[in-house]
């Protein structure tokens, strides 16, 4: 990936992610801009890290296709040992759009039919000292997930959520999302709920 904020520069990120089955996917400083979701598969993949270096490493959403998470994980239940840090996530931040489209900054576990037993969740992953930008939902918990914890980050301009833990409406079974650390986080200008 380039990073250079004008070349999309989606697929080489998903190579990079897809390359390998444990792993960190580090991102230097530059803005990369991103059309489509990264997608992490849990059931395969168990190690993946996502590590910027701190403001100066931002993933930005420049495309058409709206409601979609910018990064997904999903599935793995208690096999996924993550981190995602020190990244920014911003919507349509290159063109400095602010409309923001329903865009999730992060999404952890599954959120569709497929997740009807709860077995989409998604666990130990540390969410921390990220920035999430100008996201109609800065971060979104689904279906079982637990042993999360999502701590010093910052959440500026959205429109549903900085912050979201829910059970998918889906499930049928299960008892829902469960031990989620949540602390130390900045929350600004907010539109609907925080929390």
């Amino acid at each position: 990936a380039l990073g250079y904020g004008v070349t999309d520069d989606t697929s080489a990120l998903l190579a990079a992610i897809n390359s390998f089955f444990s792993g960190v996917v580090s991102f230097v400083i530059g803005s990369y801009r991103i059309t489509y979701t990264l997608n992490i598969d849990g059931t395969i993949q168990y190690y993946i890290n996502f590590k910027g270096v701190g403001v100066g490493s931002r993933l930005f959403y420049d495309g058409t296709t709206a409601s979609i998470p910018m990064v997904y994980y999903q599935g793995g239940n208690n096999a996924v040992l993550s981190t995602i840090k020190r990244l920014g996530f911003y919507n349509n931040y290159r063109t400095g759009n602010t409309v923001l489209n329903g865009i999730i900054g992060i999404r952890i576990g599954k959120k569709d039919a497929g997740a009807t037993t709860g077995a989409g969740g998604t666990c130990n992953v540390t969410i921390e000292k990220n920035q999430i930008q100008y996201c109609d939902k800065g971060i979104e918990v689904y279906s079982e997930s637990d042993q999360l914890s999502i701590k010093d980050n910052y959440f500026f301009v959205y429109t549903s959520y900085a912050i979201q833990t829910t059970m998918n409406p889906l499930v049928t079974s299960g008892s829902g999302n469960a031990a989620t650390r949540i602390r130390d986080n900045l929350i600004m200008g907010g539109q609907d709920g925080a929390v």
